[in-house]
C-alpha cells in the first residue's frame, strides 16, 4: 500500500519541479526582440482586483513596486538600489499606476529613477547594459554589498 501511495505523490512533485525550472528559465528570456537590456533588478507589485458597476474586473495598484532582488555588479547595484527599496518614479512617471516600468529595454538606454528607502527619496540614473553571461545570482536582502565586495571592477566595461 505504501508503494501505491508514493506513486500517486511522485507525478505532482515532478510536475511542480518542472514548473519551477521552466518558470525560472522563462524569466531570463527577453519579452520581445527589442527587450535585450539588463538592469539587474526584480520587483513585485501589490494589486487588487475589484468589479466595476458592470461586473468587469478592474485592477488597482496598491502602493509602489518594491525591489525584491538586485544582481551584484548590475546597473541597479552600481547606482545603489537595494532589495526593499520602493520604485516611486521613472522619468517623471509615477509608478503607482498600472503600466510597464520601463518603456524600452535596450542596452544604452538611461532612465531617471526615484526610489524610496526608509521614508527618504533618492534620485538615480540607471543605464541599461547587455546582460553578462556570468551574472551573479540575485541578492534578496539588503545590503547587497559594495562593488569591491563582489569584484565588480572586472565586470565593468
Amino acid at each position: 500500500m505504501s508503494r501505491t501511495k508514493s506513486l500517486f505523490l511522485f507525478p505532482p512533485a515532478l510536475f511542480l519541479a518542472l514548473a519551477v525550472f521552466v518558470g525560472a528559465d522563462s524569466q531570463q528570456k527577453p519579452r520581445s526582440p527589442d527587450a535585450t537590456g539588463y538592469h539587474g533588478l526584480s520587483w513585485e507589485v501589490s494589486a487588487r482586483v475589484t468589479l466595476d458597476e458592470n461586473g468587469n474586473p478592474v485592477q488597482t495598484i496598491e502602493g509602489f513596486p518594491a525591489v525584491v532582488s538586485v544582481r551584484p555588479c548590475s546597473p541597479a547595484h552600481r547606482v545603489g538600489i537595494e532589495p526593499g527599496d520602493k520604485l516611486v518614479e521613472v522619468d517623471g512617471r509615477d509608478l503607482d499606476q498600472p503600466g510597464p516600468l520601463f518603456e524600452k529595454i535596450r542596452p544604452g538606454v538611461t532612465y531617471r529613477l526615484v526610489t524610496e528607502r526608509d521614508g527618504a527619496l533618492s534620485e538615480v540614473e540607471i543605464t541599461l547594459t547587455e546582460r553578462p553571461a556570468d551574472a551573479p545570482a540575485p541578492v534578496l536582502t539588503a545590503p547587497v554589498g559594495s562593488l569591491d565586495d563582489w569584484s565588480c571592477t572586472q565586470m565593468l566595461r
